[in-house]
């Protein structure tokens, strides 16, 4: 049975002297440990063949850490940061002091992230041969994408994916797993680490403390379980996509006077329509397993300003303590106008820890805005600010579970297919303006004494 080690220093080894008045409180332990666990709560686990994570730590003599992101620790940071004074931890460093030194064999393959010297493909094989498990880092930083240099293709640099080639036939005929570990900001062609990596953990750009919140997720330090859950859509490849400067948020089926005469597919997992996402936004799994039960609502029919609330039980149905995000999505499944609406919404979540066996009662809401549609009047074309939304009149569908619905995995790639949400029918019985909505609920919050509070609409409506 698995069993975790001790987790390793936090922070790190050199010991941090008490606070400073003359010291940036960036640098100060307290906002050290607060990029820890902000970075450690964004990990998220897109695949976990055969429970290869959390690692077992106590059988690992030797681990192979190879690609462009192994010893940069300024590349956890992403733009528009200063590369800190202190507390910067790369993955490297992270690992090794969770193995202890020399446990930690180191090729980055890659000199830089675009991958243009492959020099060190050669070095692979000696890494690989003798380890327990193989973690290669791949992605995305600021010399591919940034302000004013967008990229013109929606894959990584080829001879990454040659690295990932390269790792597998090292690997081929001997049984070491292969972990890659995603450093990014904009999502990228993924169905190739996918298809060869027994896990997948997506670090975004976890920052200065990334590494060892890295380290932390992969031995599972702590009863640590990954709960984040992917923010954006991973779309499968290049053509996916429309192309550059024809990026019409919704698909062409809408026949909109201002749609370009390409088609188009709409962007996003509110309107995308174009195939199945690699990976849909909302989803991550954990060390653990959850089941949704007995969904409940307040009501069946409504009245457009109200706000519908919808109740669950969660519980916690494996042997590892572990966070769950209780996603609530929402479908218009009809309307008396072709206004563009989404396919399918986020209107709330909320992440709950849960022992084994523990139940938890989740509410979860859902606002008039959050299942509006946008009339764009004719008098949008001299006031761009005319368009009105509006909560129309009929059916709409809930869905409350940890992934969104009809979200099928693509084959071949070992994806987790989690449990299909739970659903309910409500019907909203009339139609109002989000903003009729707005000032229904100004004025019932409204002080009683007759003063009006000039900041109220500020915070209620806007």
């Amino acid at each position: 049975p698995w069993s975790p080690s001790p987790p390793p220093p936090l922070p790190p080894h050199d010991d941090f002297p008490p606070h400073h008045p003359h010291m940036d409180p960036l640098f100060w332990n307290p906002s050290i440990q607060l990029a820890f666990e902000a970075a450690l709560s964004a990990m998220s686990l897109y695949k976990n063949h055969q429970s290869v994570l959390p690692l077992h730590f106590s059988k690992i003599e030797k681990l192979a850490l190879i690609g462009p992101f192994a010893e940069c620790g300024r590349c956890l940071c992403g733009g528009y940061t200063t590369t800190p004074k202190r507390g910067l931890v790369s993955i490297h460093e992270g690992l090794e002091r969770s193995l202890g030194r020399g446990k930690v064999a180191t090729v980055l393959g890659c000199l830089n992230v675009k991958c243009l010297d492959t020099s060190q493909f050669d070095r692979v094989r000696d890494a690989v041969k003798g380890s327990s498990v193989v973690v290669l880092t791949l992605g995305l930083d600021e010399t591919l994408e940034r302000e004013g240099h967008d990229r013109s293709s929606y894959e990584l640099p080829r001879n990454q994916y040659a690295l990932l080639d390269e790792v597998v036939t090292a690997t081929k005929g001997t049984g070491i797993p292969i972990v890659a570990v995603l450093v990014h900001g904009g999502t990228f062609t993924l169905s190739p680490v996918l298809g060869s990596a027994d896990a997948v953990l997506d670090a975004w750009l976890p920052g200065q403390a990334g590494g060892l919140a890295v380290a932390y997720t992969l031995f599972g330090f702590n009863s640590t379980s990954p709960a984040g859950r992917a923010s954006v859509t991973w779309y499968e490849n290049t053509t996916s996509l429309p192309p550059m400067g024809r990026m019409s948020f919704y698909p062409s089926s809408y026949d909109r006077p201002e749609a370009p005469s390409v088609p188009t597919y709409g962007i996003t997992y509110r309107y995308y329509t174009h195939g199945t996402p690699t990976i849909p936004f909302g989803y991550g799994l954990s060390y653990t397993a959850f089941a949704y039960t007995n969904m409940r609502l307040n009501k069946t029919t409504y009245a457009p300003c109200e706000q519908i609330g919808v109740t669950v039980d969660v519980r916690n149905v494996g042997r590892r303590e572990g966070d769950e995000v209780v996603q609530l999505y929402v479908e218009q499944t009809d309307s008396p106008t072709n206004t563009p609406r989404p396919n399918i919404r986020l209107a709330d979540f909320k992440r709950v820890h849960l022992s084994p066996n523990q139940t938890a009662t989740v509410r979860l809401s859902l606002a008039p805005a959050l299942h509006s549609v946008v009339l764009e009047q004719e008098a949008k074309a001299a006031n761009p600010y005319a368009a009105e939304q509006v909560v129309e009149p009929g059916k709409r569908r809930l869905f409350i579970g940890g992934q969104q619905p009809h979200w099928v995995p693509p084959d071949g790639r070992g994806l987790t297919a989690l449990p299909d949400p739970l659903w309910a029918d409500l019907f909203v019985d009339a139609q109002a303006t989000v903003s009729e909505c707005e000032r229904q609920t100004w004025r019932r919050r409204r002080p009683t004494d007759g003063r009006h509070d000039k900041h109220m609409r500020v915070v209620v409506g806007r």
